[in-house]
């Protein structure tokens, strides 16, 4: 049986899959409509893409008097969505991340005189510095990552890992096509269904984790006073900064301000009339952390005295932990072998035994 035919029902499952999800981002309200327009653009691109294979291989059947490539937009795309998400201004160079798209649909579609092997090459160039997107967007999400360890004192469903994933799946795509670009795959026709199998497989996998993940992401925001390229705040004598610091701390575990779940950096400056980026270098020096782990070790430690108390109830350890200010497993787990380097089930055995 010719490969090509083998992959058309799994070709016709994506097409509808990303047709539905990509109607639904387009007209459901959420937490990140904006973002989720380019979220719903990208997916609609793909069921063109799935289009144009269809009709490349019943060609004779078909007679098409226009071309439209997208997959040259999908990066720029997926780049407006992550910028849209963190909150990002968009700037005009961002925009030059669609020409190479723009002029491979130009040249497609125009009367040049470009032999097919000009246009291939031209093709194979425009893939090959799209990866710059997202080497660009690795570290705008890895300084985004910074940020919310020094703002949020909950960072689920803010480190965007899933779109991190969905900008990899991306890469290996392009890469594969890049593969079937410059190689003649016609003799080698196990390597080509095997190309063409991944390729399929990792956007299944793909759609199902956009719909999973992006319809619950929500838009990400900084107060705008913040600045953690450049902190710009006063310099403070060490010792009165210290002496200061102090007292901040004795005043959170005394009034146990950590345990509002929701507490985030503006707030804790707010109480004690700092400004942020004040509070926040003050963590960062004196305690060598961030803000995110400066609050959840003192609710470790709050944990750790309220599950003496309770350890002959019958309650779950997460019950204990969101009394003690966490509002999540993993933040929890994570927060308590950091601090205590064994896992909170471990702890209780290690104070039952005593």
């Amino acid at each position: 049986m010719n490969s090509s035919l083998v992959h058309i029902i799994p070709s016709v499952a994506i097409f509808f899959n990303a047709l539905f999800l990509g109607i639904l981002f387009l007209i459901v309200k959420s937490k990140n409509k904006k973002a989720n327009n380019y979220l719903a653009i990208f997916l609609l691109l793909h069921c063109i893409n799935i289009l144009n294979n269809f009709f490349g291989e019943f060609e004779e059947l078909f007679e098409i008097h226009f071309v439209f490539e997208p997959i040259l937009f999908v990066f720029p795309l997926l780049y407006f969505y992550l910028i849209s998400t963190i909150n990002i201004k968009r700037k005009i160079w961002y925009y030059f991340f669609f020409i190479p798209g723009i002029i491979l649909n130009i040249l497609l579609n125009s009367n040049f005189l470009l032999s097919e092997e000009l246009l291939v090459n031209i093709e194979i160039f425009f893939y090959t510095i799209e990866i710059l997107i997202p080497i660009l967007a690795y570290m705008l999400l890895h300084e985004h990552n910074e940020k919310i360890r020094n703002y949020f004192s909950d960072i689920e469903n803010k480190t965007l890992q899933w779109l991190e994933n969905i900008f990899t799946i991306n890469v290996i795509i392009n890469f594969l096509n890049l593969i079937t670009f410059c190689f003649d795959l016609s003799t080698l026709e196990n390597l080509e269904f095997l190309i063409d199998s991944t390729s399929i497989f990792l956007t299944v996998f793909m759609l199902f984790y956009i719909g999973y993940n992006g319809y619950a992401q929500h838009k990400i925001i900084f107060n705008n006073s913040l600045n953690f390229s450049n902190y710009k705040s006063k310099v403070i004598e060490e010792k009165l900064s210290l002496i200061k610091f102090n007292s901040i701390k004795k005043h959170i575990q005394s009034e146990k301000i950590y345990l509002d779940e929701n507490i985030n950096l503006r707030a804790v400056s707010l109480i004690y009339n700092l400004n942020e980026n004040e509070l926040s270098r003050m963590i960062n020096k004196f305690e060598k952390t961030n803000f995110y782990f400066f609050i959840n070790k003192f609710r470790v430690h709050e944990f750790k005295e309220l599950i003496k108390l309770y350890r002959h109830d019958k309650l779950t350890l997460f019950s204990v932990a969101n009394e003690a200010g966490f509002k999540n497993k993993s933040t929890f787990n994570t927060s308590f072998k950091r601090f205590e380097g064994m896992t909170p089930s471990s702890y209780l055995k290690s104070i039952e035994n005593e």
